[in-house]
């Protein structure tokens, strides 16, 4: 889980970036989900995913639908994606042009590519974010307190 806040004065543009150890792999589906939690309603997410450097990307916005409870969003990237080693997600909570941080805090978990469901199962494939990993962001938190 990713802890990020949208510090006072920030820019809308203030996001938090995961290099990935390896691209993603859209060969099953396009579609890329992530928990989040927000503490406001109705504002949108941006998911922006880069090449290793940044000179190919995708960005796409997704509102959230509830305050203060987890919900899982979904991005459609389909047909944006062939042929792009995507490395690197970086996700903007309240991507609104010129509306500067408020101090909100957000949390996102469990960025996956959406797999179909095989009979009964609903889950995707999830993209793991290991301690070694690049995460950068203007404020970062771990809350894992398992040691992971």
């Amino acid at each position: 889980m990713v802890r990020t806040i949208k510090t006072v004065g920030s820019q809308f543009y203030a996001g938090t970036a995961l290099g990935l150890d390896a691209p993603i792999d859209f060969s099953v589906s396009e579609k890329i989900t992530i928990k989040t939690y927000s503490p406001k309603a109705n504002i949108p997410v941006r998911l922006k995913l880069e090449n290793a450097n940044g000179s190919q990307f995708v960005e796409l916005d997704v509102n959230t639908t509830v305050e203060n409870e987890w919900e899982e969003l979904t991005w459609d990237l389909t047909g944006q994606t062939a042929g792009i080693d995507f490395t690197k997600v970086v996700v903007f909570f309240e991507f609104i042009v010129d509306l500067a941080g408020d101090g909100s805090t957000y949390y996102f978990d469990d960025i996956a590519v959406f797999t179909p469901p095989a009979d009964n199962d609903t889950c995707g494939t999830a993209i793991t974010v290991a301690c070694g990993d690049t995460v950068v962001s203007d404020t970062l938190t771990n809350t894992d307190t398992g040691g992971n």
